[in-house]
């Protein structure tokens, strides 16, 4: 798979590069409406409940007591980024941190290992868990709707954290142990990999993705114009 990232690195680096020529073109450029427009290609039909999200379920922000017995509960922290939003988005945000260790001082900061997303039993047996913590039913298909509901918002945390880092690349202060810009273009990298094999796994989606990513750079240029 990391062959197919750098497959999609040229569209993932024109993408990152258009996006850096508009902020500096204009002050008022706002990458948040950008990554909202791309972000409803996927979620206008989306069947997905919505709930309230912490959105940012990663490792360094779910806590464990010291002293704890097997029943106790985890902590999750952090809830600056949570919102209503759809529970798949939520789900599959928390698989994709799977992948990354972001805890590491070397440059640029993280590692990306793509084949430890979780399988198709362990992300069964996680949502049997969450539906199981709800007092609910665990139906087959519940839970086959939940694997097309977590598949579909993949790359859209992909293509949301991308932004975000292109973002923090341009007001935060330079931060010598992440590289924002490094951190893009990986999860820009993964958004463009992934968006075929939604086409072929979710054919609902047909009719406004596609596998080139033309589309996805002229969207991007006209929001830019229009936020001028």
């Amino acid at each position: 798979m990391m062959q197919n990232l750098n497959a999609h690195s040229q569209s993932a680096c024109a993408f990152i590069l258009l996006l850096l020529d508009t902020v500096e073109q204009s002050s008022s450029c706002c990458l948040s409406r950008i990554a909202y427009r791309l972000e409803t290609e996927f979620t206008d039909n989306c069947k997905s409940p919505v709930v309230f999200c912490h959105n940012d379920v990663q490792e360094g922000n779910i806590l464990l007591p010291n002293e704890c017995s097997s029943h106790e509960d985890i902590m999750l922290i952090d809830f600056e980024y949570s919102s209503y939003n759809y529970r798949g988005f939520d789900l599959a945000n928390h698989f994709c941190e799977w992948i990354f260790d972001c805890t590491i001082t070397d440059p640029p900061g993280f590692i990306v290992e793509p084949s430890h997303f979780p399988t198709e039993s362990e992300q069964l047996q996680f949502f049997s868990s969450y539906l199981e913590e709800l007092k609910r039913p665990i139906d087959a298909d519940v839970l086959e709707f939940m694997l097309q509901e977590v598949s579909g918002f993949v790359p859209v945390s992909h293509l949301l954290w991308g932004v975000w880092a292109l973002l923090q690349n341009i007001v935060s202060p330079m931060q010598a142990d992440f590289n924002f810009l490094e951190y893009a273009k990986t999860r820009m990298s993964l958004y463009f990999n992934l968006r075929p094999a939604l086409l072929r796994a979710l054919p609902q989606y047909r009719h406004f993705l596609t596998a080139d990513h033309t589309e996805v750079l002229e969207l991007a240029q006209s929001q830019a114009v229009f936020t001028r």
